[in-house]
């Protein structure tokens, strides 16, 4: 009789173990879920590729869903760039800093000639001062993409579009562009340690 009632006493206390296991292991599962959907919610942590913010992007790209550094990314190497990219459903940026830019943005001139006037006398680009410095922003449209530049001696901070594919579409984006590459070139100047030749002010 005491053997039987140790027996079915143990039986009973394995099934509760099994029991609270179980609802453990349900407990977590839901709390991954939810983490993983509040993190999808949530977005990518700001600022974005050091400068950007969820409001700078959205007019782009629609709400970001993730951004990141390309691992070949060097800074402070003079004949490198720093690049990174914020992705959204359908759209992604690309974010380029150099301070060497006829060395580095070849994509964006032809041999022998600076990039800036290859930009302007070949690419259609549309130039605006800064005030208070010498540089230039210029937003143009290739390859179906949206650009826009940062250009001050060799330094030069650009933006574009990556998934447009289409130039009419893209041209829409030019002016946008434009308007936050000359709102965020400063601080991705300042935070990549690749310095202008005059020193802007960062926008707040």
């Amino acid at each position: 009789m005491l053997g039987r009632i140790d027996r079915d006493a143990r039986n009973r206390f394995r099934r509760r173990s099994s029991v609270v296991v179980l609802v453990v292991v349900l407990v977590l599962a839901g709390a991954g879920l939810w983490y993983r959907h509040w993190k999808a919610e949530k977005g990518p942590s700001e600022p974005m590729c050091l400068a950007l913010t969820s409001q700078d992007v959205q007019p782009l790209l629609g709400k970001p869903k993730n951004a990141s550094p390309f691992p070949t990314s060097a800074p402070y190497d003079s004949y490198a760039s720093w690049i990174c990219a914020v992705y959204g459903d359908s759209q992604t940026l690309f974010i380029q800093v150099t301070s060497q830019a006829d060395e580095v943005l070849l994509n964006y001139k032809v041999p022998g000639v600076p990039v800036v006037e290859t930009i302007m006398s070949q690419r259609g680009g549309v130039s605006r001062d800064v005030p208070g410095t010498s540089a230039k922003v210029i937003s143009w449209v290739q390859g179906g993409e949206a650009h826009a530049g940062w250009f001050d001696g060799q330094s030069a901070a650009t933006i574009a579009t990556w998934d447009t594919d289409n130039d009419q579409e893209a041209a829409a984006y030019t002016d946008t562009l434009a308007d936050l590459v000359t709102r965020r070139a400063p601080q991705l100047f300042s935070t990549t340690g690749y310095p202008p030749s005059s020193t802007p002010t960062p926008t707040p």
